[in-house]
């Protein structure tokens, strides 16, 4: 599989190459010669332990100080952020790279570059430059969630603080989705190392409309969703039954309005569909069973990438009362 490269760029962090865990970089290299999503599943799985913070990283400085990129918390954002740098490049210098450019608009590590908000800058902004793919309506019927975000919803939101209103993404921006028992009778067509999103049924005044992503990985017979999350506990990088999971969706007061099932990809000029991966022939993992989940209505239920920590970039969790 061709892999994305890069040279080393002016500014290449060797400090931030030397904190990688042994583990991960086993895994990367273990499974460099294997198609991208099996790459997906190996990467994935040396961080499962992991345990979740809610917007553990920053930019060292500025608004948000936090270390540019940490090994020992994660939340659902970097989590997937890291394993897809980690699973689509070649060497070290080019994972930095691919890093930062789904991180932040144009490559710029800034705060107000940052790419804040899953629905209008995260995933367009990935699906633009190459990095994913939207296979939705490949695998069940769709519809589509369009919202035209205006100056005025960002000046009353009650989440805006640390941006000049300009700075918010403006404009009319669209997804399709899967609603959650289409998406569960149609299981067997998700990919495994596809991301699934979890889209919110947000009122037309609030921006929010992602609160959680993680990676699908089949296991034999058994389809799970591999993430960062506060359910269950200890709060961390874990695994939960993904027909259990997408049941669970349907008992969280925001409601959900479906999934997005969204590929990673090395950037090409060639969309990837659900026919040309389906003719991987993928080589069993042996991971070991996930404990069963753990979760109740009297727990915190989910993150929520969209309305990220300081407005910004991690999960802000729902705790229903």
């Amino acid at each position: 599989m061709a892999l994305f490269s890069a040279s080393a760029a002016d500014g290449f962090r060797e400090d931030l190459v030397m904190q990688f865990p042994a583990s991960i970089l086993l895994a990367r290299d273990q499974s460099i010669e294997l198609d991208l999503l099996q790459r997906v599943e190996y990467i994935s799985e040396s961080m499962l332990g992991i345990p979740y913070l809610l917007n553990p990283e920053g930019e060292e400085e500025g608004v948000d100080p936090d270390p540019l990129l940490r090994f020992d918390r994660m939340d659902c954002l970097t989590y997937v952020e890291l394993v897809m740098a980690l699973s689509i490049t070649d060497s070290m210098e080019s994972t930095l790279d691919v890093r930062n450019e789904l991180r932040y608009l144009d490559s710029e590590i800034s705060y107000q570059k940052r790419k804040h908000f899953m629905f209008s800058q995260w995933i367009p902004s990935n699906l633009d430059l190459g990095f994913l793919s939207d296979i939705s309506s490949q695998i069940g019927p769709t519809y589509s969630i369009e919202r035209n975000f205006k100056p005025s919803i960002w000046k009353y939101w009650r989440g805006r603080s640390k941006l000049p209103l300009e700075e918010y993404p403006q404009g009319v921006f669209q997804l399709d989705v899967l609603r959650v028992q289409d998406a569960i009778d149609n299981l067997k067509k998700i990919p495994s190392g596809s991301l699934l999103v979890v889209v919110r049924d947000s009122a037309a005044g609030n921006p929010v409309m992602v609160s959680h992503v993680g990676f699908v990985i089949w296991k034999g017979k058994k389809a799970k969703i591999r993430h960062a999350t506060i359910l269950g506990k200890p709060k961390s990088v874990k695994e939960h039954d993904l027909k259990w999971y997408l049941r669970h969706l349907t008992t969280y007061k925001w409601k959900v309005a479906g999934v997005a099932i969204l590929l990673p990809k090395v950037p090409t000029d060639q969309p990837q569909t659900v026919e040309e991966e389906s003719k991987i022939e993928y080589k069993e993992v042996n991971f070991e069973d996930a404990p069963p989940p753990e979760a109740s209505l009297s727990q915190p239920m989910e993150e929520n990438v969209d309305n990220p920590g300081q407005i910004q970039d991690g999960n802000e969790e729902e705790n229903p009362k």
